[in-house]
């Protein structure tokens, strides 16, 4: 029988990332970086990392946020390869029973990570482009109508520039999204992943005049690159503009060591012509796993038992 043993670390935030690279490997998502971490302490969060064992071998790891009586797994457990659903499983309820009482909420990494208790939210599913190819295949892989835009827009006066201080765009995002209605993480957010020592890439297109026509974040996380927000000023043309910026982006964090950049959510019903743009660059879709309510290991509770085990936990 497998013995699994969750044991609990007192990493600082750039400890957790190295030991992540060096233990665990692969692409780790920006809720379990440590800088991600980092930001929620600062923000009332108890945050707490924990190691996942089977038969003595580290299997796994996971940053628990813990807040308002509810412990909440953003995109984790980070997993070793290879690992079994049966085996993750376990180990997930593991992780589950050594939180207990707190109900622990947990949005797995990917869609084949099987489920372990009950479903809250849905599937879900991510742009995910690979930035591994070179710059002729990876231009190859774009969709023609994305890459004709991208061109015709590189061919204009517009510069690319590198914001050393995003705080300007950062401003104009926010009011966008207040005038478009939808929403994010907090505006300090950028500020405060820079603060925690965080990477983080800010460009700009501007004319020859210095006027921005667009910009964009991106945050930096072992191997992987998020998209953290977009801007473009409503007043110029828009022809491409954003397709260029995207393409100049990659290739830039190409260079500076990403392996990929994750485009954020994608949604045929809601935002096809969101998800149309992010696919254009050739990104694959990459579905999450549900949102669920993990059941401890050692309980055997039916859904009509969830209210009991959460007003215990308060």
């Amino acid at each position: 029988m497998d013995a699994m043993t969750i044991t609990q670390s007192d990493w600082t935030a750039a400890g957790w990332d190295a030991h992540l690279g060096r233990s665990i490997g692969g692409s780790v998502a920006l809720q379990q970086s440590g800088c991600y971490g980092a930001i929620a302490a600062a923000g009332g969060c108890r945050v707490v990392r924990y190691s996942i064992w089977r038969n003595g071998r580290l299997i796994g790891a996971a940053q628990v946020l813990q807040r308002r009586g509810l412990a909440w797994l953003g995109r984790g457990p980070v997993w070793q390869a290879g690992l079994s659903p049966a085996v993750k499983r376990t180990g997930l309820r593991s992780l589950a029973r050594a939180l207990f009482p707190l109900p622990l909420i947990a949005t797995a990494a990917h869609c084949d990570d099987p489920p372990s208790g009950v479903p809250l939210v849905t599937q879900r599913a991510h742009a995910m482009w690979d930035l591994g190819p070179c710059t002729a295949d990876l231009q190859a892989r774009l969709y023609p109508k994305w890459r004709n835009a991208m061109l015709r827009a590189l061919r204009s006066d517009l510069v690319l520039t590198q914001e050393d201080d995003p705080a300007w765009l950062v401003g104009a995002e926010a009011a966008q999204r207040k005038a478009r209605g939808y929403s994010g993480l907090p505006s300090a957010f950028v500020e405060a992943w820079a603060s925690e020592g965080g990477g983080r890439l800010a460009l700009a297109l501007r004319d020859a005049q210095g006027q921005p026509h667009a910009g964009m974040v991106f945050l930096c996380h072992g191997d992987t690159a998020s998209y953290h927000l977009g801007w473009r000023d409503p007043r110029r043309p828009t022809s491409g503009v954003h397709a260029a910026l995207l393409w100049q982006s990659a290739l830039w964090l190409r260079a500076g060591g990403m392996a990929w950049l994750d485009l954020g959510g994608v949604d045929s019903t809601q935002t096809p012509g969101l998800m149309r743009f992010k696919l254009g660059t050739g990104a694959g879709v990459h579905t999450l796993g549900a949102t669920t309510w993990v059941f401890p290991a050692f309980s055997r509770l039916r859904p009509d038992k969830a209210t009991r085990m959460c007003d215990s936990a308060q």
